[in-house]
């Protein structure tokens, strides 16, 4: 029998107490894992996000530069170029609150650069969940296109007047021909008179002479 009963309690406790340390060092490992995972994935969200509203606003800006390029009597932030903008906005469902859109240019001669604008308050999910750290992130994109209108030295615009198209010319009508006048026909000839036909004369068959029978 042991000196020491009351060894195996002590070992028993000891045990238990690494078990609880193991238990303990895995949740740590997994918390600091899990957060690296969850930071990732929400990065990778937002990134996809960001890249959606940079396509739309590229879209948005293009339209509205290539209205405002052909846009008679251009003027800053027409509101031509602008609904355009707004409409592309709109159908790609963002937020009118959300984005800013303006047309600038220095001159307005052909060929001169006109500029569109649109910038948007993208707000991230990664950054919303630490409060303090910044709530929105401006994206923002310019297209530039050559304005072709032209404008006279008063500032009007001169457009060229569309000319109709030429009418087709009428086929002339041919001159008409004199119809030979028609000849007289010839008076057609008495026929002659049909001679009567001879009757056909019948034929008599004479009857053979009986020969004298050969004496043998």
């Amino acid at each position: 029998m042991s000196d020491k009963p009351w060894m195996p309690f002590i070992n028993s406790f000891r045990n238990r107490i690494a078990l609880r340390r193991r238990q303990g060092a895995l949740i740590v490992e997994f918390a600091l894992i899990a957060v690296l995972l969850i930071t990732l994935l929400m990065g990778i969200v937002d990134a996809s996000r960001a890249w959606r509203v940079k396509q739309v606003l590229r879209i948005a800006a293009r339209e509205g530069a290539r209205v405002a390029s052909v846009t008679p009597g251009l003027v800053l932030n027409d509101p031509a170029p602008l609904l355009i903008i707004d409409e592309v906005m709109s159908n790609s469902q963002m937020s009118y609150d959300a984005y800013r859109r303006s047309i600038s240019f220095n001159t307005l001669n052909p060929g001169d650069p006109v500029k569109a604008t649109v910038a948007y308050d993208f707000q991230p999910l990664f950054i919303s969940i630490f409060p303090g750290v910044g709530e929105t992130v401006e994206l923002e994109t310019s297209v530039v296109m050559r304005y072709e209108m032209r404008s006279t030295s008063t500032g009007d615009i001169d457009v060229p007047p569309v000319e109709p198209p030429a009418p087709e010319p009428e086929p002339e009508p041919e001159p008409e021909t004199p119809s030979q006048p028609s000849t007289p026909s010839q008076p057609s000839t008495p026929s002659q008179p049909s001679t009567p036909s001879q009757p056909s004369t019948p034929t008599t068959s004479e009857p053979e002479p009986d020969l004298p029978p050969e004496e043998s």
